[in-house]
């Protein structure tokens, strides 16, 4: 998503349908970068930027997935 943002229409997904990992260490912030968990921070500053909402906001809507995942719903 962001080496490639033009690659598909970000903006268009709900923020509840919005996943946020780290477990493909290929799938850095660029190229050169490793993906680590380190890097969600930027993968939700990007997010809430393309969705033109706030960072906090969109932490609500990941969290909330987090829990539906998890929790089988």
């Amino acid at each position: 998503m962001l080496c490639w943002p033009k690659s598909f229409p970000y903006s268009s997904l709900l923020p509840a349908c919005i996943p946020v990992e780290s477990d493909s260490p290929v799938l850095g912030p660029s190229l050169k970068q490793r993906n680590e968990p380190a890097n969600i921070p930027i993968a939700v500053k990007a997010i809430s930027e393309l969705k033109e909402i706030s960072q906090e906001e969109l932490i609500g809507a990941l969290a909330a997935n987090t829990r539906r995942l998890y929790s089988g719903e």
